[in-house]
């Protein structure tokens, strides 16, 4: 009987053909008329009205919420699948996410206000029912993030508050 050596996980991951180790995307963005961004992926048009605005009665999607939205949307995404895999089914999760923006001026721009803006102070808060202990399943979302690449590239990038809530 002949000596089966044993692949690490890295040897292993290595063995699986390259559709299985990554997976590359793609977006296309115009301005024609310079007054919407118009962003194209394989199936969808996407428009985009503004880095950023500051009036309370603007209609059009902003850049920043596009960027928040997603963020928060694939931190949803990834708790419910993770927890699934684990066998643990959520009967409902929403969350809120906050972020300051420092020096926004910046992004009028106002004369004298040259310091670039940034976002920081980043809060996310999940609040989900389930059956299971509380605390575990708290940990358990937490956890889960860590196979979420926008958490990781954003949470690398600025700290990012992650608060879990089990509410009833």
């Amino acid at each position: 009987m002949k000596n089966k050596e044993i692949l690490s996980s890295a040897a292993k991951r290595e063995e699986k053909p390259a559709e299985a180790r990554y997976f590359e995307m793609s977006m296309r963005g115009t301005y024609p008329d310079l007054k919407d961004v118009k962003l194209y992926t394989d199936r969808v048009e996407l428009s985009v009205g503004d880095t950023v605005s500051f009036d309370n009665e603007y209609e059009k999607v902003t850049s920043i919420s596009y960027f928040l939205g997603s963020f928060l949307s694939s931190i949803l995404f990834t708790s419910v699948k993770e927890l699934k895999s684990k066998g643990i089914l959520l009967d409902e999760i929403e969350g809120l996410v906050r972020a300051k923006l420092t020096n926004p001026l910046r992004m009028i721009p106002v004369r004298g206000y040259d310091d670039p803006a940034d976002i920081e102070e980043i809060q996310v808060k999940l609040f989900y029912y389930g059956d299971g202990d509380p605390e575990e399943m708290n940990e358990m979302i937490r956890g889960a993030q860590e196979a979420n690449p926008i958490y990781r590239l954003v949470s690398d990038a600025r700290p990012v508050e992650l608060l879990v809530e089990w509410v009833l």
